[in-house]
């Protein structure tokens, strides 16, 4: 089978993130996890592309319209880098028009940060396998 490639790229270094999904990482002996705790354009060309990931899933904290416009410029570079990866946005709840101006940027979907992790695990593994789910973003407005 695959090596799946699954980075996690976060704005913080959140640590519970990989322990809530510990138990679903287990599971998945085809699962090459790679952590980076900065959102740093630069890292895109020098840390990311070049493991050519199947995911990457970004975590954000988003306290102001700043960050949410440093996570904009984020995930439009890295779609400009890597045109098949699927990209998928952690965050805390946004409007119609931040999701919006996500999906605009490249993001493949959002997923509100406030979902149960079980869940997660399950939504990841399902896009990472390619398997047809619906718009995450639609189901938890």
């Amino acid at each position: 089978m695959e090596k799946i490639r699954l980075i996690i790229a976060s704005d913080k270094d959140r640590v519970g993130l990989r322990s809530k999904l510990k138990k679903w990482l287990e599971q998945n002996n085809n699962l090459e996890v790679i952590l980076l705790s900065r959102l740093k354009i630069s890292r895109i060309r020098g840390e990311i592309k070049p493991k050519n990931p199947t995911l990457v899933f970004i975590t954000a904290s988003l306290y102001t319209s700043e960050e949410f416009n440093e996570l904009c410029g984020f995930v439009k570079k890295l779609r400009k880098h890597l045109p098949k990866t699927n990209i998928i946005v952690n965050t805390p709840r946004l409007s119609k028009n931040q999701r919006e101006k996500l999906f605009e940027g490249g993001a493949d979907d959002w997923i509100d940060d406030r979902l149960e992790y079980p869940f997660l695990g399950r939504t990841l593994e399902a896009i990472v396998k390619k398997k047809k789910i619906p718009y995450l973003s639609q189901a938890i407005i």
